[in-house]
């Protein structure tokens, strides 16, 4: 814990299981060293500007390892990529950043504009606290769990993939787009994806791969897909059109999937209960699937695996 304002000419480092805490909301942290190490550093200044880089203007700074907490009250996140980004106070200013470790909210997150970019091979974003979690734009670039209910104001956007745990509900005004992977867990109320993901604004499928993969029954959204999977091994309802690649090697318990289009395709060994062939695509399936109810084509579809 430090009180009054300082410079450092040499390193500055933070060990692992270290915290390193002004406790003032106006001084700085200044020099022409460098802050580096594996602990955690807590933003506490609420004075202007309420960030990270006004309060630590060392002129060195190597983020790798170290978690940042914004832990004052109606901070701005500094546009820099981070490794971990801990919110145990309030951030209400603008939050534009990249996070290659994990995001944990203990407080409120309610930034007034920015695009927080989730971009690690194995990043965990995490709420916990009492407080409100509202991204303006979130966008999981990395593979990204979550656990935790938050919403999103202006967009989820999906590049790389994204798991929220089986509880999570991801709501708000923002629409979902991306193309990567979008991973459906919820298994208890409204176990489709609209259920999981309730935002309300428009959701666009054209790029992306949602894949059902519950631990328990799920039913489907009555949807057109682009790419489906069905890791889901316990089962399935409900009724899909896909018009890529629908794939997994999950169990569809009852309803109709429905392959549309030039470009469908079956990879995978799935466990269909009814498979309508609604479009001739360009190649026609290989491998194994299970068709348990009725196999149709429409008229003017060829199907020949």
């Amino acid at each position: 814990t430090t009180s009054g304002s300082f410079g450092v000419e040499g390193m500055l480092t933070v060990d692992s299981g270290g915290t390193l805490t002004n406790n003032s909301a106006v001084d700085i942290i200044a020099g022409a060293g460098t802050l580096t190490g594996t602990g955690t550093v807590k933003v506490t200044r609420t004075a202007a500007t309420a960030d990270f880089s006004s309060q630590y203007t060392i002129g060195n700074k190597t983020l790798t390892n170290l978690t940042v907490d914004y832990a004052g009250t109606g901070q701005t996140v500094s546009n820099l990529t981070y490794n971990n980004l801990t919110v145990s106070g309030s951030v209400t200013g603008s939050a534009t950043a990249t996070i290659n470790g994990n995001t944990t909210i203990y407080g409120t997150f309610t930034p007034s504009s920015g695009t927080l970019t989730v971009a690690g091979a194995s990043s965990a974003i995490t709420g916990s606290g009492a407080g409100t979690t509202a991204f303006q734009t979130l966008v999981a670039s990395g593979t990204v769990t979550t656990s935790g209910n938050f919403s999103v104001v202006s967009s989820l956007s999906v590049t790389g993939t994204f798991t929220p745990n089986a509880s999570t509900v991801i709501s708000g005004a923002g629409g979902l787009s991306g193309n990567g992977t979008l991973k459906v867990t919820k298994v208890v109320g409204s176990n489709d994806l609209l259920g999981q993901y309730t935002l309300s604004g428009t959701k666009n499928f054209t790029n992306m791969t949602v894949d059902y993969s519950g631990a328990s029954a799920q039913g489907f959204s009555a949807l057109q897909y682009k790419n489906l999977t069905v890791s889901n091994t316990v089962g399935l309802s409900g009724n899909a059109s896909v018009s890529g690649t629908f794939g997994g090697s999950g169990v569809i318990n009852s309803g109709t999937v429905e392959l549309t289009g030039t470009a469908w395709a079956i990879s995978g060994s799935p466990k269909f209960f009814n498979l309508t062939i609604a479009g001739t695509a360009a190649t026609q399936p290989t491998g194994t699937f299970t068709v348990k109810g009725t196999l149709g084509a429409d008229s003017g579809t060829t199907f020949a695996p």
